[in-house]
């Protein structure tokens, strides 16, 4: 995960509210693969977040157009 592109066009990004702890990668105008670290329990960083260097496995949940 480390290694997603975090800028346009991939925009790989960490989602909030009920979808913390899940990610999205543009693919397309306004749909977004859906998916989240395949691992139990997920590494975390020192301020809390995920541990993108940790993430070797995701488990894909769907495309969306959440906006």
């Amino acid at each position: 995960m480390d290694q997603v592109p975090k800028l346009p066009p991939d925009k790989c990004h960490a989602l909030a509210g009920e979808r913390k702890g899940q990610f999205a990668v543009s693919i397309g105008k306004q749909f977004r693969l859906i998916f989240e670290p395949a691992h139990d329990p997920v590494s975390t960083t020192e301020d809390g977040g995920t541990c993108l260097k940790s993430i070797t496995s995701v488990r894909i949940l769907g495309v969306e157009d959440y906006h």
